[in-house]
């Protein structure tokens, strides 16, 4: 806990005095800044607000739905207020789709030409220009159409603009943040697999007091990203765990809807076979019939992803497949020309830095420790599986991608999982301190995103 207190300190430090001690490294991405009149007393109702539902569901950890649905208001409350600090009110949040890159999305959403014809035409809208070709171009059609589908719903309510943009970014800021915490169910869900509901709830507040999620806003990475990412793993986990055949094949449906979304969500498809694949090797049944078993449940798990395939070829003559290979094979990371070994292991080291300090040093460092934890002393069980899962994907992202910083955006899908092993790693370590040892924890992950607000923040 010392150590982990000491790193968070000296990152506050490094951006509260403008030390520009990341920034001279090569490929870091985000410049020190220092926000301009900034409202900072909104920190003592962010910190009251979370706290004092931090206590409240520690109280009554029984009333699950009821807890869950707060969770999500108030950390839709929350990311709001952290805009607010800016001192604009609800344009703190609406400039993320207006006036940064990902705001062609907007623009070309706001007179939008038919979905069918978006998913069946995507690639020839963007060479004929009805599209802006950046940032479009790495994107399946699944990403614009989340964009179109808001439009469209912008378009029921009463505005006093008349302008189709203007009220889709104001219906963005208001819709989007709410999206940000719909993770919250399946994590619980999900951490309720291998933690009692005090320890599932924990696994929540880490994932709302992420930097990342709070101030990254407005864009898909952020807000839909990391749902789509551990729905089908929770999907997955609870079929091998109730022996539920439809699950499998549900989890595939979900694969397939959130590589529709995008592309970078690839790495759910390899973390789903790494927890069938070790599987093999977990206590109880005889080798051959444990492999016979997690096959079966890949095939089922892979009719499911071929349902979604084959009613998009069908209706619209759209392979998902075909789709991601055209793009993978135009797609150059422009940042870098020459890739060599040791380039590697630099931008990825740089890589994973940039991941901490924007999911917050605390929340980093107790979801590392339970990952490799989890390798050194293997079990077999559900959080050993998933952890070690998750470790083996996250390094493989980080030293054979090809990512080149922006991983505090890039990377949040895996969100989810690492509060989870971060509340893994603390019920392990303290077991009868979580009263004193989390809220600090929680605190001290608030506060970061505060420092991080007002010293660095994202555009």
């Amino acid at each position: 806990m010392l150590s982990c207190l000491l790193l968070t300190l000296a990152v506050w430090i490094i951006f509260f005095f403008q030390i520009p001690l990341f920034q001279n490294l090569s490929y870091w991405f985000w410049p020190l800044t220092k926000l301009e009149s900034p409202q900072i007393w909104w920190i003592l109702p962010i910190l009251f607000l979370d706290f004092s539902v931090l206590a409240l569901v520690g109280k009554f950890p029984d009333k699950v739905f009821r807890n869950l649905v707060l969770l999500i208001l108030v950390g839709y409350i929350t990311q709001q207020m952290f805009a607010f600090v800016e001192g604009r009110g609800l344009d703190g949040v609406r400039d993320r789709v207006v006036n940064t890159g990902h705001a062609d999305f907007a623009y070309d959403a706001a007179n939008p030409p038919s979905i069918s014809r978006v998913i069946r035409d995507y690639r020839s809208m963007i060479e004929k220009g009805e599209l802006h070709r950046y940032p479009h171009s790495t994107k399946p059609p699944g990403h614009f159409l989340v964009y179109i589908l808001a439009s469209r719903l912008a378009e029921l309510l009463p505005w006093s603009t008349p302008d189709p943009f203007e009220r889709l970014a104001t219906f963005a800021a208001l819709l989007f943040p709410l999206l940000t915490y719909l993770p919250l169910i399946p994590l619980y869900l999900l951490a309720r697999l291998y933690l009692s509901r005090q320890h599932a709830y924990l696994a929540a507040f880490l994932f709302m007091s992420a930097p990342n999620l709070n101030l990254m806003t407005l864009h898909l990475d952020q807000c839909l990203y990391p749902f789509l990412f551990i729905l089908p793993i929770t999907l997955f986990l609870y079929g091998k765990s109730h022996s539920q055949t439809l699950l499998f094949v549900f989890s595939g449906i979900s694969i397939a809807g959130a590589l529709f979304v995008s592309f970078s969500l690839v790495p759910i498809a390899a973390v789903i076979g790494l927890l069938a694949l070790l599987s093999f090797w977990t206590n109880g049944q005889p080798f051959h019939q444990k492999a016979w078993r997690e096959i079966i449940n890949l095939i089922l798990a892979g009719a499911g992803f071929l349902v979604v395939e084959l009613i998009l070829y069908g209706f619209f003559r759209y392979n998902l497949i075909e789709d991601y290979l055209y793009v993978m094979s135009r797609h150059q990371a422009w940042k870098v020309g020459a890739w060599t070994p040791r380039l590697s292991l630099s931008i990825g080291a740089l890589d994973i830095l940039e991941y901490a300090v924007w999911m917050g040093i605390p929340l980093f460092l107790f979801a590392v420790s339970w990952m490799f934890k989890a390798a050194r002393g293997w079990r077999g069980d559900g959080e050993h599986l998933l952890a070690f899962s998750i470790l083996i994907s996250f390094l493989v992202m980080a030293f054979l991608g090809r990512t080149v910083a922006e991983t505090g955006r890039l990377w949040i899908f895996l969100l989810p999982c690492f509060a989870l092993f971060a509340a893994f790693d603390l019920r392990k370590r303290y077991p009868l301190a979580n009263g004193r040892i989390f809220p600090m924890i929680f605190g001290l992950q608030l506060i970061s995103t505060f420092i991080i607000k007002l010293y660095q923040d994202f555009y």
